[in-house]
């Protein structure tokens, strides 16, 4: 048993290692930085991060998006999705607003969900139905956009 130390860097000579595998057989997925360079390092990071400067907006937006992600699957906790719709939707975020060209097709469900063409148009209608995703254009040209507000196209939503 180790003694914890309480509102204090790690002060250990041997380094912090994610390790996985066998006794005699690990394997080292990440080594920390020594324990006397973290002070140093973190004083370091903590001027960077409280300087004004350009990285505010990228970190305000960071923390929005993930916001606004948790916020979607909390409204729609109770919808009862398929592994595929789950994991279309978390695609679409993961792009933002106008990161996914041209909103999800059919054929970007088919290839995204591994899915047959059937199945994809069935699994957006549900989608959609749900209140999960907007419809935008018809036959060929159908598109869908997650229902968030400015995530479809505002000239045809």
């Amino acid at each position: 048993m180790v003694k914890l130390l309480v509102d204090a860097y790690r002060q250990h000579a041997e380094p912090m290692q994610i390790v996985s595998g066998h006794v005699g057989r690990e394997k080292v997925h990440y080594e920390a930085p020594p324990s006397a360079r973290v002070p140093v390092d973190m004083q370091t990071f903590l001027v960077w991060f409280n300087a004004d400067t350009e990285h505010d907006n990228l970190a305000s937006s960071a923390v929005d998006a993930a916001l606004g992600k948790a916020l979607f699957w909390r409204t729609h906790q109770d919808k009862a999705l398929t592994t595929w719709q789950r994991n279309v939707i978390n695609v679409l975020f993961d792009a933002g607003p106008n990161g996914f060209e041209e909103g999800m097709s059919t054929r970007k469900y088919e290839s995204i969900g591994g899915t047959s063409r059937a199945t994809a148009s069935r699994e957006l209608i549900e989608l959609e139905d749900m209140g999960l995703l907007i419809k935008v254009g018809a036959g060929r040209s159908t598109r869908y956009y997650l229902n968030i507000p400015g995530w479809a196209p505002a000239t045809e939503a």
